[in-house]
């Protein structure tokens, strides 16, 4: 009986892995870097597949040093007229967070491009630390163009898009799109979107047609002085300050204006919008979590006065009143957006930056 059952063992495995091991015999892996990588401000970043060098934060606080390696933001354009598309990646570590699904914080998400626009395709689910996968099989064979979408809350040391033998891989020529920098916290970061693709900043790229370059810390969108300095590096067509949920509003006092002054210095020409918070949804019920949120909001706003009674030019503001909408549905936990939640927001932030940029809705 026991012989009986290793027999059945080995060959239900010959079974599953025969096939697996067979498709792969077709396809050739690419390193991704032979592509092109969006959402990586080359002027702060010679990594990989980090956010901001080690270099440029190393004397900012611990856990924006740890985040700056998380890969929110980043995106891949490659083009390919293979059947059937395999990944292969290797993080920095695997991570589990409480409000978060695994695929948003350790996989990818792919897009194609179809009729001018990007439409959803598959995801790839992380098990480990290393992974390999077949993310789409069976397509017809036209050449098309893709996006993929990097994790938000993990690093990626490697990754290698795979497709057919006989299939044509390149990547996408660059065109001028605006260049958008937003900084921020936990919610710019991507928290709580089901998948990298469904964070406000990517929903908005898509609809708008422009780069975002992903500065969400978790927690850590402090405005710290440094953190001006490293923005105003960035050549940079708008730049979104989405601090207010992580800051005191005694930090605020102290450092918005300073930090709008140091980056002015860097970029005197280029247009600042100013975002509030969101109302955490514990604030209408906890008195203490409200009372701070509306210290925050009025600091922030003063701040914004302040540098326009100045004669700040090309400065904005945007409230966060309807951010979300007034349903109360729109977080995960209270707090970070769910998915329908960053559909609400990048449909009055890309509103927003119409206005700003003059851009055409497609």
């Amino acid at each position: 009986m026991k012989l009986n059952n290793k027999i059945l063992i080995l060959w239900m495995l010959y079974f599953f892995c025969w096939p697996i091991e067979a498709q792969q015999k077709d396809i050739s892996y690419y390193c991704a870097l032979d592509f092109t990588l969006k959402g990586k401000a080359k002027e702060i970043n010679s990594e990989p597949y980090a956010r901001i060098d080690a270099t440029f934060v190393k004397r900012l606080p611990v856990k924006v040093q740890e985040l700056a390696g998380n890969t929110s933001g980043l995106n891949l354009e490659f083009q390919t007229n293979s059947r059937k598309i395999y990944l292969k990646w290797k993080l920095d570590k695997y991570r589990v967070l409480g409000n978060m699904t695994p695929l948003a914080v350790n996989g990818f998400d792919l897009y194609c491009q179809t009729a001018g626009n990007w439409q959803y395709m598959a995801s790839a689910v992380a098990s480990s630390s290393e992974n390999e996968l077949e993310l789409i099989r069976n397509m017809d064979g036209k050449n098309r163009i893709y996006k993929l979408y990097f994790p938000l809350y993990s690093g990626v040391q490697e990754l290698e898009i795979g497709v057919e033998n006989i299939a044509s891989i390149k990547p996408v020529p660059r065109t001028k799109q605006p260049r958008v920098v937003i900084y921020g916290s936990s919610i710019t970061q991507g928290a709580s979107a089901s998948r990298p693709g469904m964070t406000f900043t990517s929903i908005i790229s898509r609809k708008l047609d422009v780069e975002i370059f992903n500065l969400g810390f978790s927690g850590s969108g402090k405005m710290e002085a440094e953190m001006a300095h490293i923005l105003g590096q960035i050549a940079a067509d708008v730049f979104i300050l989405d601090c207010v949920p992580n800051i005191s509003p005694q930090q605020i006092e102290r450092r918005a204006i300073p930090f709008v002054t140091i980056l002015r210095e860097y970029r005197p020409d280029v247009p600042i919008l100013m975002i509030e918070s969101i109302f955490r949804e514990t604030g209408h019920w906890d008195k203490k979590i409200g009372k701070r949120v509306h210290a925050q909001i009025q600091a922030f706003s003063e701040a914004f006065l302040k540098l326009k009674n100045r004669g700040e030019q090309k400065l904005f503001y945007l409230e966060g009143d309807n951010l979300i909408g007034e349903d109360h549905e729109a977080t995960t936990d209270g707090v970070h957006l769910s998915d329908l939640g960053n559909h609400r927001m990048a449909i009055i932030l890309e509103k927003k930056l119409q206005q700003i940029l003059k851009l055409e809705n497609k």
